[in-house]
């Protein structure tokens, strides 16, 4: 007879502390925005570079170009559980200042720009709640109007949805 041995290693309890990844992708998302620094204080990095990166924008004649000074993220209009009752996007409104120059006319001109809404994380969860009105495909599956999606990224950059 052929005898078996068990080794049972969970009395042996965990090698590192699980850490609370939660709070480090809403951490992360916070560093990416930079929501609470002044804009002229923003660093180069997230969403500041990136637009740095896109601006600025120049006619392919030369005469016209559009520069970026900064962006604004206003506090959210609707609550995260009014946001899922209304089927409503859980996000801040996302404004862009920017510089309009033409070489044949003095004036310069700035204004700002509303661009939509830039998704705001749950505490709780640290997901994003979208709203869902056209048909899409996610993981081959269609979604039907009016579904709430909730987006959760673990730490392998792989995004997770569910319904």
């Amino acid at each position: 007879m052929h005898v078996q041995y068990v080794r049972d290693f969970g009395k042996y309890g965990d090698a590192v502390p699980i850490p609370d990844l939660i709070r480090l992708q809403t951490v992360a998302y916070k560093r990416f925005l930079q929501v609470e620094a002044a804009p002229s204080k923003r660093k180069p990095f997230g969403l500041e570079a990136l637009l740095r990166e896109v601006f600025p924008i120049e006619s392919y004649d030369g005469n016209t170009k559009l520069s970026y000074l900064d962006y604004s993220l206003e506090p959210p209009r609707y609550s995260s559980d009014e946001c899922r009752e209304l089927g409503l996007t859980y996000g801040m409104p996302f404004r862009i200042r920017v510089r309009l120059q033409r070489k044949d006319i003095e004036e310069v001109q700035e204004e700002s720009i509303y661009l939509g809404e830039m998704v705001q994380l749950t505490l709780q969860s640290g997901a994003v709640k979208l709203r869902a009105n056209v048909r899409q495909r996610a993981a081959d599956e269609p979604i039907a109007r009016g579904t709430e999606m909730m987006c959760t990224i673990d730490p392998r950059d792989v995004v997770l949805l569910s319904s």
